[in-house]
């Protein structure tokens, strides 16, 4: 049988237990913080959120804020699009215009996967954008981004634009 004091003791414990337990899974403010990311090497998980995106066409190497370096990536984006993109003859006969939202993720060693159109538009538009994607990747490679010391895999967004006014 356990003396009172041997209780107390136990007791005393376990609580610590608990309040540390309590402190490190809150800020100090009682909001509760995420998990740290997971430690396997090959985590399949893709990430949509993160503090920084990846950058491409150097513009991680540019002086100069997080949003002025994303800004570069974007412009240069859109510009690679803009210098391979073949407007469909059938799209310019039949007036087509429009935006085509696509998606890929940015792997490990910064080059892409999973290329994702999200709009059909007619006229071939859709099979040119697949075709211009493709050359984006196979001719281009992002600065993969790292949390913990290690890179990881991100979904990155944005659009290709027909426009005949170009």
């Amino acid at each position: 049988m356990q003396s009172i004091s041997s209780y107390i003791f136990n007791s005393r414990i376990y609580l610590s237990c608990i309040c540390a337990w309590i402190a490190l899974m809150t800020n100090g403010f009682g909001q509760i913080t995420p998990p740290p990311l997971p430690l396997k090497q090959g985590s399949p998980e893709v990430f949509r959120v993160v503090p920084s995106m990846p950058k491409a066409f150097g513009c991680d190497r540019i002086a100069g804020t997080e949003a002025e370096q994303n800004a570069c990536t974007k412009e240069r984006l859109q510009g690679f699009f803009e210098d391979k993109l073949e407007y469909p003859q059938l799209a310019i006969k039949q007036g087509i215009e429009g935006r085509i939202p696509v998606s890929f993720i940015v792997e490990k060693d910064g080059y892409i996967s999973r290329i994702k159109l999200k709009t059909y538009l007619g006229g071939g538009c859709y099979q040119e954008a697949k075709r211009v994607l493709e050359l984006l990747r196979k001719g281009c490679q992002f600065t993969p981004q790292r949390a913990h010391g290690r890179p990881l895999r991100i979904e990155f967004q944005t659009e290709i634009v027909f426009s005949l006014k170009q």
